[in-house]
């Protein structure tokens, strides 16, 4: 059987033309050889894709203003902990490491970009805190860590678990979701400066609740959260600068057979539908917002796969591509707006415990 170069199988047959035509990076979480990003570049033709071995490699991101590429590397060898990954792109598409920051933290598994280009922002899953890289040149420092104190309820609550960083839409906030002691913790920011532990606000959610990832509205007063641990979305609004929780909802129309935990959660670009990925029921939740945080359950897609760790919307949000971490696939999804109708396509292309997806 003919292989790609990262030694991943050939596919016979081709996508519907929107998803053929759709240029992505798959990340490959493994410690192995075939650990690293596959540039995804022809559905019908995967001998065409480009492969960047990088062991470890679990999310990535890309600042739009120098165009380089920051991963977050879970271990940077058997005697370290985690880093950060810079990288940069040839004419091609394909990526170059230039760099391997340490985090001073373990299992870093999610990060952001400051504003002003000067920070990166990681969340450290296994040790409890999260990491102030600042940048020169483009390249990650060495920076100071933030502990998260406490736990929570269960037993995946033995200590603090943040598990994403982003910055609110106005870029004053740095917004931490942790899963371990169910808050999401608001670190005001200052451009050049950083952030202010010692003045964090806190958004508290259920107990048991685990959030993992959020995203903001566009007009930055409503925020989606996709809870873990008790298959459930929470949104929160801002009324007279404090943070009021909305509605919380499953983003599944039945009680799952197997045991489920959302894990990505993406937005439209008006805010008007959220998308989550539901790991176990393995299926895409179409939700409709409304106003003052409502949420509307629209349905429940098979995602074609197992445990999709990670979705991610195309940029004219036609396509969204699904990765499926035990599975070891990418799956491609048609987004009808008016029909708010999410549609599998056929095909599967195998990226080895896929984690990741961003568009070129």
């Amino acid at each position: 059987m003919k292989t790609l170069l990262s030694g991943m199988p050939l596919l016979a047959g081709v996508l519907l033309t929107g998803c053929a035509s759709t240029e992505f990076y798959a990340l490959s979480d493994s410690a192995g050889k075939e650990g690293g990003i596959t540039l995804v570049r022809r559905w019908d033709a995967p001998e065409e894709n480009l492969f960047t071995p990088l062991r470890t490699v679990n999310y990535l991101i890309r600042d739009p203003a120098s165009g380089l590429f920051y991963g977050t590397v879970s271990r940077l060898s058997p005697k370290e902990g985690g880093g950060v990954a810079t990288l940069r792109a040839d004419g091609s598409g394909k990526l170059e490491l230039l760099a391997l920051t340490p985090v001073n933290g373990n299992v870093p598994c999610h990060l952001t970009l400051s504003p002003d280009g000067q920070f990166l922002y990681t969340a450290n899953y296994s040790s409890a805190s999260i990491t102030e890289l600042p940048l020169k040149e483009g390249i990650p420092q060495r920076g100071r860590v933030v502990e998260h104190p406490g736990k929570g309820t269960t037993k995946r609550q033995e200590k603090a678990h943040p598990h994403f960083a982003g910055f609110d839409r106005a870029g004053r906030m740095l917004a931490v979701a942790d899963l371990g002691l169910d808050q999401i913790r608001l670190y005001p920011w200052t451009p050049g400066r950083g952030i202010a532990p010692e003045s964090v606000g806190i958004i508290r959610l259920h107990p048991g609740a685990g959030p993992r990832h959020l995203v903001f509205s566009p007009d930055g007063r409503t925020l989606h959260v996709a809870n873990e641990l008790d298959n459930t979305v929470s949104s929160f609004v801002l009324r007279n600068g404090k943070w009021s929780h909305a509605q919380t909802i499953r983003p599944m129309k039945e009680t799952p057979k197997t045991r489920s935990y959302p894990g990505a959660i993406r937005m439209t670009g008006d805010g008007a539908f959220v998308f989550v990925s539901n790991r176990g029921h393995n299926s895409i939740a179409v939700i409709e917002t409304g106003a003052d945080g409502a949420m509307k359950l629209i349905d429940t897609v098979g995602c074609s796969g197992d445990f999709p760790r990670d979705i991610a919307l195309s940029p004219d949000e036609t396509i969204l591509i699904a990765a499926n971490e035990k599975s070891g696939t990418v799956t491609c999804f048609s987004f009808n707006r008016k029909e708010k109708k999410l549609s599998p396509e056929k095909e599967e292309l195998p990226i080895p415990k896929a984690l990741c997806i961003l568009f070129r």
